[in-house]
């Protein structure tokens, strides 16, 4: 999904493109990242591929995720996808999540390694090369958290410098099924050491997979005339995943929700072939439900999953739109 703006404050109505081949079977934490040597963007995902493309009886564990990457200059034509990293890491597993910066003319890429489901870091002075040089293993292993543990798994790193000193700052999503309860921030002076530790900061518990992105004073100033500076409402970290596929020469449309809170998540799932409601989804578990259309085919659409829940004692809600590709079964 592309939302695209000029100011930060105005912003265009919600765009889909496609990045994957029909070989794979997801696109998982897309991220761009300007390629100024070749003035171009690289947007890279991870997803699990398969031989053929017919999504019937598809299971993750005879795949695994790769780091894929495609190229574009307008966000609207991209160029065929690529394998950019090719690890398995068990049955199902590979490498997810890739976040990246540059430093005098190397790149640092931190990647969940899921192996170990924590990032790793290694570096290239190729941003398209498929060899980088591995750095550190265990980016933040150990290193306490905010919340009376140590950062023992984690995902959805975002690394950025900062504005003001030779120092870079890595956020660590270590959501509850991680042992965790949301972001963790990692600082370092030097990005070759492979050495970060853990900062004393309060963060929103809800972001997650985020970026973090410079903006001009003219920028913030226009935010706050537009927002307020008054907190936005809280969300409620739901990722919502919709795959049409086919049984039996049937078409269902299946939707997966799961959410990253630390409490229970009341979830509605609404279909244009039907609604259902999970009530008290537990923490890290997803509420899935596949939806027969009664046909051969389904046109495209739209999925709406609502949730619910009462987060240090204020009740919180969120609704997210999710748009699914037309099916044509048999």
């Amino acid at each position: 999904m592309i939302w695209e703006s000029t100011d930060l404050v105005n912003w265009s109505e919600q765009r889909m493109v496609t990045v994957s081949s029909a070989y794979a079977g997801n696109t998982w934490a897309p991220e761009a990242f300007w390629d100024a040597e070749r003035g171009e963007y690289i947007v890279y995902w991870a997803s699990a591929l398969y031989p053929t493309t017919d999504t019937t009886n598809r299971r993750i564990a005879d795949s695994y995720q790769r780091t894929m990457y495609a190229t574009t200059r307008d966000f609207v034509t991209f160029s065929e996808p690529q394998v950019w990293i090719d690890e398995k890491r068990g049955n199902g597993l590979g490498m997810i999540d890739s976040s990246i910066v540059e430093h005098e003319g190397t790149y640092y890429r931190f990647t969940k390694d899921e192996a170990y489901m924590i990032p790793r870091l290694e570096k290239s002075t190729d941003l398209r090369s498929t060899d980088w040089e591995l750095i550190e293993e265990k980016v933040g292993y150990g290193q306490p958290n905010p919340w009376g543990g140590t950062l023992t798994a984690g995902e959805g790193p975002t690394v950025f410098k900062s504005n003001t000193e030779e120092k870079w700052y890595l956020f660590v999503d270590q959501p509850s099924y991680h042992g965790g309860q949301g972001y963790l921030p990692l600082e370092s002076t030097d990005l070759e050491s492979g050495e970060w530790t853990s900062v004393d900061a309060h963060l929103p518990s809800s972001p997650r997979h985020g970026t973090v992105l410079p903006i001009t004073a003219a920028e913030e100033a226009a935010l706050h005339a537009a927002y307020g500076d008054e907190p936005p409402a809280p969300e409620l970290a739901v990722d919502v995943e919709v795959s049409p596929r086919c049984l039996a020469g049937k078409a269902y449309v299946a939707v997966r929700a799961t959410h990253g809170e630390d409490v229970p998540v009341d979830v509605t799932v609404e279909t244009p072939y039907g609604t259902r409601t999970f009530d008290d989804v537990a923490p890290g578990r997803s509420a899935y439900q596949a939806f027969p259309v009664r046909s051969t085919a389904a046109p495209a659409g739209t999925v709406t999953v609502a949730a619910a829940a009462t987060v240090d004692g204020e009740e919180v809600s969120s609704t997210y739109e999710s748009a699914f590709d037309a099916l044509a079964c048999g």
